[in-house]
């Protein structure tokens, strides 16, 4: 990183003022588990589940009612 400092002129205040950052990359851990080659992304999980929620739902809904309907004969 260099910076100079200038003045309200134009003119050069201070000389160039040179750092270097050292840093260690941080490694991120493999957990990405047996789903790592598979492309699916968040949102697709998200929307599966609620089309599998809903299916199960109405079907439950539809048993109840049928059986009501069983056992009013």
């Amino acid at each position: 990183v260099s910076v100079d400092a200038y003045d309200t002129a134009g003119e050069i205040i201070y000389n160039t003022f040179d750092t270097v950052f050292i840093y260690d990359p941080i490694l991120v851990p493999n957990t990405g588990g047996f789903l790592n080659s598979v492309n699916i992304s968040k949102t697709d999980y998200l929307i599966t589940g609620l089309i599998v929620f809903s299916l199960v739902g109405i079907m439950g809904i539809v048993f109840i009612v049928r059986d009501k309907r069983n056992a009013r004969k």
